[in-house]
């Protein structure tokens, strides 16, 4: 009874110690395109979300025209430290000049 337990013990280890198979590479999908994106942004002012300009003005661009989970990231603006390889980043100045855009 004793050497039952001590291999069903035995087993029991080597199994939870035994690596997990992988279901194959981990593939990151660049879906944020900055060198799309940065073109039409920079240098304009972003109008976040609630504000409105009317008729068409040249150097704006309106932050709800950005991907779907884009982020506009202001001087003082806290964010998080979570990397998202498909996130869009768009840092403005303290007047909402865009300034840089990245993934992340």
């Amino acid at each position: 009874m004793k050497l039952f337990a001590t291999l069903t013990l035995f087993v029991v280890s080597v199994a939870v110690a035994a690596p997990t198979k992988r279901q194959g590479p981990v593939v990151v999908v660049d879906s944020c395109y900055p060198e799309k994106w940065g073109p039409l942004v920079i240098g304009k002012t972003i109008v976040r979300l609630g504000k409105c300009l009317h008729g068409t003005h040249p150097n704006v661009f309106y932050a709800k025209d950005l991907p779907a989970g884009s982020r506009v990231i202001g001087p003082n603006d806290p964010v998080t430290a979570d990397l998202r390889y498909n996130r869009l980043n768009v840092k403005v100045t303290a007047n909402n000049v865009a300034t840089e855009v990245y993934c992340g």
